[in-house]
């Protein structure tokens, strides 16, 4: 199995802060536990700007970092260069990173093989979800909301699958119940991605 860190403080860790936290990761670090990436894990040795510095990590350690909510192509280049192994694409409406199926598309055309191409969903119908992963050219998707354990193996039987889990004060317990829910289906997610806790309505962001 892999442990990946993605943080959006890029600067904090690179110079390897720990934000104010007396954890050695950042506050805002997102975990992901996945079985081995459809295309782009990489081992870094830390050749990556974003990781090199950082004391908590050993030398050799397969670190997979996804980027979201890019929308052109001067972000989608930064990022590559940045060292992301994968690239999250937001096809959520009421976000104000969503891109457009088009935009989407041409920008996936420009990734090279190294890096994978992910999809953002969060409550939309299934049909869409494959319809856009298919016509996009997306290698993964990311269910961010409240789908259904059905709804999410549809998708997981045609795309490896990133399950979003907000934490909340009972912490990583529900994470038993819902792999349980996906074993029972004959199914494994390729990752689950902890996010931090909901406030309101708002899904990820945080």
């Amino acid at each position: 199995r892999v442990f990946g860190l993605a943080c959006r403080r890029w600067a904090q860790w690179e110079h390897g802060s720990s934000v104010g936290s007396p954890s050695p990761y950042p506050t805002d670090c997102r975990l992901v536990r996945s079985h081995a990436p459809p295309q782009s894990l990489s081992r870094f040795r830390f050749s990556s700007p974003l990781l090199r510095h950082h004391p908590a990590l050993p030398e050799d350690v397969p670190v997979w970092i996804k980027i979201c909510g890019i929308r052109d192509a001067s972000a989608l280049q930064a990022a590559v260069a940045a060292g992301a192994t994968a690239i999250g694409f937001n096809f959520v409406p009421t976000s104000s990173r969503v891109v457009a199926r088009g935009v989407a598309r041409s920008l996936v055309a420009e990734l090279p093989p190294t890096v994978t191409p992910v999809g953002l969903f969060c409550n939309q119908q299934v049909e869409f979800v494959l319809a856009t992963a298919h016509e996009c050219g997306l290698q993964m998707v990311q269910l961010h909301g409240d789908e259904s354990i059905s709804d999410a193996v549809r998708v997981a039987r045609e795309y490896p699958l990133l399950r979003s889990l907000n934490w909340s004060p009972a912490g990583l317990a529900p994470l038993g119940p819902c792999l349980s829910e996906f074993s029972a289906s004959g199914v494994t997610p390729w990752g689950i991605l902890i996010d931090g806790p909901r406030v309101g309505q708002q899904t990820g962001g945080t």
